[in-house]
């Protein structure tokens, strides 16, 4: 069963890289002598049923030059063995992103993270996945399912703790090449050793870089990938995981954009039997819900019913059974469904990637795509309904249309961002779409809330610019061409449209 679950509205904040904990002796070096140069190391993961490993660390993100910005979260891993064979291994990795917030910003008080509370709002993503692992450290997942670590953004899976190795052993003095589907080789070699946690582990490097990073181009953007892993031999797992992306835009010779993600294995207890059943039925019930609530989401206003009685499933068996860690993959889901049952669609995280080698089934072309001529509207106004708008009344002036439901609990938050752009960037004009309500509620909350832009009639633009749910925003440029689409709210996006806007209005 797979649970695949993203929450969007992650959090920028302004953070720098943090350092790694000071649980590392400096570092031993190889043995390079004759007789030491075939010295190995047998790196096969020896995990027994009912075992957890928990990692906590954090990822920070940052832009380098002229245009910078910085967000960070604090990470959290878990690694549950629900089954061990010689064969492989069958796992549960849960990987939980909180915002962390700027220095200096009072924080709430810190909850248990043994027993995760519902709608914790400090929780950005919760994803869980069931993934096998093979003796020499390999790791495969159920077909359509990418474990692949994102380039940009933070890891909405993370699976660190699993480095593959030949036939699970690692030679002193010999480099292996390890390949990634969509991507290049990865290269690997021991670099020495180090005490991490009061055990002796074998540190990892590993290289995987873009065929132009040493060379280059005006015409294509290129990264670097290096992990640095401490593996204990006695486990063949990870006791601490460090990992720095660069990239490095078109036509630029340094790097224009930095990422640092880093953690430490800090328990690994061994659930007894009685105990072991808690978290087996969140994590079963977690992968079940989400199976059943894929096919209403595409689609959530044609499913009211079958939305709200999968919620009330969900309660159930929030109320019933007992907590455990693995319960936020159950919020998550609850959390998506129930923003569909309202009509309201979560933006999705920029590090959702997907397997290069599963087919994609076609889907309809959108009516509204970045880099194409808007299509034309006419819509009736509010304020007057004898009297209607079409696209052509902004002509030759950039429009940042906004589709809304008048009874979101993030209007609010969401006008701020349209009149806070507005004053930026006097010459973009803005125009409401209202997707529910009556005219007398919407015009009472327009005179309320002081809007200054027309609010116009937007239920019949459904379709012409695939609108499935709100909000949804939508650029157009002075030439009538759409400049970008940002769709949902979450806490992320104000800096997201602060930070792109002159870009996409500079095109």
């Amino acid at each position: 069963m797979v649970t695949t679950l993203c929450l969007l509205g992650c959090i920028l904040t302004t953070a720098q890289p943090a350092p790694l904990p000071p649980t590392a002796r400096p570092q031993t070096p190889l043995p390079t002598g004759p007789r030491e140069a075939g010295t190995s190391w047998q790196l096969t993961p020896k995990l027994t049923n009912a075992q957890e490993l928990v990692y906590r660390g954090s990822f920070s993100e940052q832009a380098l030059g002229s245009v910078q910005f910085s967000r960070s979260y604090r990470l959290e891993t878990r690694v549950f063995v629900l089954g061990s064979t010689p064969e492989a291994l069958d796992v549960a990795i849960l990987t939980v992103l909180r915002d962390r917030p700027a220095s200096g910003t009072p924080t709430a008080p810190a909850k248990s993270p043994d027993r995760p509370e519902a709608g914790d709002p400090s929780v950005c993503s919760a994803r869980l996945e069931r993934v096998a692992v093979d003796p020499n450290g390999r790791l495969s997942a159920e077909a359509g399912v990418s474990l692949a670590v994102p380039l940009e953004g933070p890891p909405t899976l993370e699976c660190g703790a699993f480095v593959a190795t030949h036939r699970g052993r690692v030679v002193a003095d010999r480099p292996w090449t390890l390949g990634e589907a969509g991507r290049p080789d990865w290269r690997w070699q021991a670099a020495g050793t180090e005490v991490v946690n009061a055990a002796s582990c074998l540190k990892l490097v590993g290289v995987q870089q873009s065929d132009d990073w040493e060379s280059p181009r005006g015409d294509r953007a290129a990264w670097r990938r290096t992990d640095t892993v401490w593996v204990a031999p006695r486990t063949g797992v990870a006791s601490q995981v460090r990992r720095v992306i660069e990239r490095r835009r078109a036509g630029h010779t340094t790097p224009t954009q930095q990422s640092v993600l880093q953690y430490t294995l800090q328990s690994s207890p061994q659930y007894p039997a009685g105990l072991a059943d808690a978290p087996r039925r969140d994590i079963e019930q977690a992968g079940q819900f989400l199976a059943a609530a894929r096919p209403y989401l595409g689609q959530p206003a044609r499913f009211g019913r079958e939305l709200t009685a999968l919620l009330a499933r969900i309660d159930a068996h929030l109320q019933r059974e007992t907590p455990t860690p693995y319960r936020e993959a159950i919020v998550q889901v609850r959390a998506r469904v129930d923003a569909a049952r309202r009509g309201e669609t979560p933006p999705a995280l920029p590090s959702d990637v997907t397997d290069p080698t599963v087919p994609v089934a076609p889907t309809a072309p959108q009516e509204v795509t970045t880099g194409r001529p808007a299509p034309d509207f006419v819509a009736p106004d509010f304020a007057d309904l004898d009297r209607s708008a079409s696209l052509r009344d902004w002509k030759g002036r950039p429009l940042l249309m906004v589709f809304y439901n008048p009874d979101s609990r993030h209007v609010d938050e969401l006008m701020q961002l349209v009149e806070s752009v507005v004053a930026r960037h006097k010459e973009v004009a803005v125009a409401g779409l209202a997707m529910a309500g009556d005219a007398e509620q919407i015009n009472r909350q327009r005179r309320a809330k002081g809007w200054k832009f027309p609010v116009l009639d937007g239920s019949g633009l459904c379709i012409s610019y695939a609108v499935s749910g709100t909000p949804k925003m939508v650029l157009i440029g002075a030439n009538g061409i759409v400049r970008a689409t940002v769709v949902g709210w979450g806490d992320e996006t104000a800096k997201e449209v602060y930070a792109e806007l002159p870009g996409w209005l500079g095109r």
